[in-house]
């Protein structure tokens, strides 16, 4: 008699198997997504930026709110202005599973200086 099936230790082992792989792609995974969100992050920092640019050239002052634009969910977007009018730092600070992102808050101010925790964030 011919038995055509799977015995438990076979799916055992192929359940192991899947529970290793999965261990080892899983923190990988998640540095992915956090590094890409990181990065829309600083592409929409650096639209916002050109915006004012943009409206200081033409209008002689900066805005004085964040522009609208389309902005990632993972991060929360400030303006922080100072009793000087040809002054403005723009923020992002991490919301959510984004929070445990090494590089921190991201910043770019009117003089296109970036900020970050880290310094190698905004390479």
């Amino acid at each position: 008699m011919k038995n055509n099936g799977f015995t438990l230790i076979e799916v055992l082992i192929v359940v192991a198997i899947i529970g290793i792989l999965t261990a080892i792609a899983l923190p990988s995974y998640r540095a992915h997504v956090m590094t890409s969100n990181r990065v829309d992050a600083q592409m929409a920092l650096t639209e916002m930026a050109q915006i004012f640019e943009r409206s200081y050239a033409r209008q002689g002052v900066y805005p004085s709110a964040v522009p609208s634009i389309s902005v990632p969910s993972s991060y929360t977007f400030s303006l922080t202005t100072s009793s000087d009018p040809d002054l403005f730092t723009l923020t992002a600070t991490p919301d959510t599973a984004q929070s445990s992102d090494e590089c921190g808050t991201l910043t770019i101010n009117q003089a296109g200086v970036l900020g970050a925790d880290k310094t190698h964030c905004w390479q």
